[in-house]
């Protein structure tokens, strides 16, 4: 890389996270302090021996002092890539393998949910079949309560008083039962 005159140019890498694209230097010596213009980087990502030819023929313009260093750059570059590309390939193997087990699991979740669909509409239909049922005993217990209730109540008239719910007689005959008690005392 020389930066020995003004407007001396060369090819390169920008030091960014966009891997290998190629740009243009051109570094200026005017008014004291050197500054570095970077032109548009080719959008083309440039691999494997496309890069290794560019470079070679990058190397070969370049000054003998330069191209040790340009070379031994070259090589971290090419290793640098081939990692990448190592990476890349078990990226793309696991997430693929991964892939595959989320169509797996997938595939079990839309066959539970067909399942269980079935089952729902099932579960609907006896339902249904149970609300009709409950519909249809009511029915017929209202007509049984209409043809029982007035004989039940006809009845009621001719039964004796029962107790109430306690067990104990209500007030009348309380008094009924005192002036029994009272007379059997009496003899």
């Amino acid at each position: 890389m020389s930066r020995n005159g003004s407007n001396a140019s060369y090819r390169g890498f920008r030091p960014d996270n966009n891997d290998t694209h190629e740009f243009i230097a051109v570094t200026d010596n005017i008014g004291g302090g050197q500054t570095q213009h970077y032109a548009q980087p080719n959008m083309q990502r440039s691999s494997g021996v496309q890069a290794e030819e560019s470079e070679a023929s990058s190397v070969s313009e370049m000054p003998s002092g330069d191209s040790s260093h340009r070379r031994a750059e070259l090589k971290a570059r090419r290793k640098l890539t081939e990692a990448k590309a190592r990476l890349h390939a078990r990226v793309q193997e696991r997430s693929g393998r991964r892939l595959h087990g989320h169509a797996e699991n997938i595939n079990y979740l839309v066959t539970a949910a067909k399942q269980d669909s079935e089952q729902m509409q099932l579960l609907r239909r006896e339902n249904a079949t149970l609300k009709n049922d409950i519909i249809e005993l009511r029915r017929k217990y209202d007509t049984l309560k209409q043809q029982v209730v007035p004989s039940v109540r006809k009845n009621r008239s001719d039964m004796p008083r029962q107790p109430n719910s306690v067990g104990l007689p209500r007030e009348h005959e309380w008094q009924a039962t005192e002036s029994q008690t009272a007379s059997r005392m009496a003899r």
